[in-house]
């Protein structure tokens, strides 16, 4: 099976032969949700291009993202985990194609103790480190760079300056209302870093966004370097 996921990639060709009669191509639509809170996860996805939104929600409704999942993991972590009941929601927030494997047959090959085992937890630990700087970047950050960073998480899900979400759909994930949002995104276009479209922003200057960025980018794009390095030493 020919991949763009980066943790499929670097399966041996006799691990990718296990899951093989396990998987299939599917097209994730925007909004769709993969897994609710409380259940556990039937299917890892494993995604081939888009962006998945890991998000927990109060009792009266209110949510954020912790995190982001593209196509250096999976969705699933709980089936890693004891097969525990997911504390959030996944949700397609960019729409794409992914590796559906089924659950059972995901955690019989992590339990082997091969290259699943030790790339599954290294991916567990980077989605730990973005639910811990989430909270970081929510309690002492401002509200502009804050969406710096999230534009540039976004563009480098969707390897891509062009992105499809509206200013609605921003708030959502970020917690904040529309009308903040809709402010600060007229400030970055008015530095001329990024344009609005109808549902779509086009980064225009990826450089210039990044130095107006919260540290939480560089530190998460730091984190992801040196954790590729260590899965393929």
């Amino acid at each position: 099976m020919p991949s763009t996921n980066r943790l499929f990639d670097l399966l041996s060709a006799a691990a990718r032969e296990r899951l093989r009669p396990h998987t299939e191509l599917v097209h994730l639509s925007r909004g769709r949700v993969l897994h609710e809170i409380g259940e556990p996860p039937r299917h890892a996805f494993l995604l081939v291009d888009g962006m998945v939104s890991l998000m927990p929600f109060t009792d009266d409704g209110n949510t954020l993202e912790v995190a982001t999942i593209c196509n250096d993991g999976f969705v699933g972590l709980s089936l890693v985990l004891a097969g525990s009941p997911s504390p959030y929601q996944a949700i397609v927030q960019l729409p794409g194609d992914a590796y559906r494997i089924n659950g059972e047959a995901f955690y019989r090959e992590f339990r082997r103790g091969e290259e699943l085992q030790s790339l599954a937890l290294a991916f567990v630990d980077d989605v730990m480190r973005q639910v811990v700087q989430s909270a970081i970047c929510l309690s002492f950050h401002t509200m502009g760079p804050r969406l710096s960073r999230w534009l540039l998480v976004s563009r480098d899900c969707t390897r891509s300056n062009t992105i499809e979400l509206t200013q609605e759909c921003i708030a959502h994930r970020l917690g904040l209302s529309r009308p903040k949002i809709s402010q600060a995104l007229v400030t970055l276009e008015q530095r001329h870093l990024i344009h609005q479209g109808h549902g779509r922003i086009h980064i225009v200057d990826p450089k210039g966004l990044e130095s107006i960025s919260c540290d939480c980018y560089r530190l998460a794009k730091q984190a992801v370097t040196v954790d590729v390095v260590r899965r393929r030493s």
